[in-house]
């Protein structure tokens, strides 16, 4: 049996200078094409700021984004139904406007069971002792709701059909330095 590279090399024994030069210029093109294709989609994918989408929501309308943001989630044990209300939130603290971004998560099963959960009582006035907070990556289709009147006590902004890509970190935090957290995590 013979060497599947022997029978591959050996016509160039025999070939000129030019379908040599040919054959590794275009070797060389084809391994440059493949190199491009194998690289290019990471950089096109990073994720995008929550601040970049608020700021800009007419340009993510609709579509399907990463986000890197804090994420929230809540849980209300207790009330007498369900409101309907995604459990999850992310928040960002936008540095360059001196603003803060919001957006309601609607995230699937397996990725809310990824986060934990800030359990609240229904009704219970007390204050919460601590907060859990995750830094992670979501993927979700960008809904903005603009209409004023349903969301004038809550975020305009809403991420459905999301995802939880990757969780960087998660930490508990006290009521006084979640901000201070949120503003260290954010872009």
């Amino acid at each position: 049996m013979t060497n599947w590279l022997s029978c591959w090399l050996a016509p160039l024994a025999d070939a000129n200078k030019t379908k040599r030069a040919l054959l590794n210029g275009l070797t060389f093109g084809v391994c440059l094409a493949l190199a491009g294709i194998v690289t290019f989609p990471d950089r096109r994918k990073s994720p995008i700021s929550l601040c970049e989408i608020t700021a800009n929501p007419e340009r993510y309308a609709g579509k399907v984004v990463r986000v890197r943001a804090v994420i929230s989630r809540d849980v209300v044990v207790g009330a007498p139904e369900d409101f309907g209300i995604p459990e999850a939130s992310a928040f960002a603290a936008c540095t360059a406007r001196n603003d803060r971004a919001t957006a309601f998560v609607s995230l699937n099963q397996a990725s809310r069971l990824g986060l934990t959960p800030n359990r609240r009582i229904w009704r219970d006035r007390t204050d919460v002792a601590s907060f859990n907070l995750s830094e992670g990556i979501i993927v979700g289709r960008f809904e903005p709701h603009e209409d004023g009147i349903t969301r004038c006590l809550t975020p305009r902004y809403e991420f459905a059909n999301a995802v939880l890509e990757s969780l960087i970190s998660t930490t508990t935090v006290s009521p006084e330095r979640a901000l201070a957290w949120v503003e260290s995590k954010s872009q």
